[in-house]
């Protein structure tokens, strides 16, 4: 979500992509296919950012392999992940101040990612007691 953020910086930083996206949401109407119109248009950068975050969560997933935690650990972050940017897409439209925003935004993420987290090895600790 970091590169994904970081992206959208650039973006708004060199076309005025998430301002120009934030207004195309608005007055389209918030809708599945124009947010992800708009946003894979208005958005390269940040789109990107968020697939290279995805990489790199993959990336430690597999270096941790060897400790156990890979499997569980990496499906956790990418559910957060996926669950925190999908809300998001409908949180930045909103006329909120963008840090407020982006703070929900990770909120959501981080704790989704963490209640999945628990909640798997939970899973795995019954099946291991089995």
């Amino acid at each position: 979500m970091a590169a994904a953020a970081a992206g959208a910086w650039i973006d708004e930083r060199t076309e005025l992509g998430f301002s120009t996206w934030r207004a195309a949401c608005r007055s389209a109407g918030l809708t599945v296919g124009s947010l992800l119109t708009f946003t894979a248009e208005l958005l390269p950068t940040a789109v990107t950012g968020a697939l290279a975050g995805g990489l790199v969560v993959l990336f430690f997933g597999l270096a941790r392999h060897r400790e156990g935690c890979a499997a569980t650990t990496s499906l956790a972050a990418h559910a957060g992940c996926l669950v925190g940017m999908t809300v998001g897409l409908w949180l930045c439209t909103l006329a909120l101040p963008i840090p407020i925003l982006l703070g929900a935004e990770v909120a959501l993420a981080a704790g989704c990612a963490a209640w999945l987290s628990a909640r798997l090895e939970r899973v795995n600790m019954e099946q291991l007691n089995a």
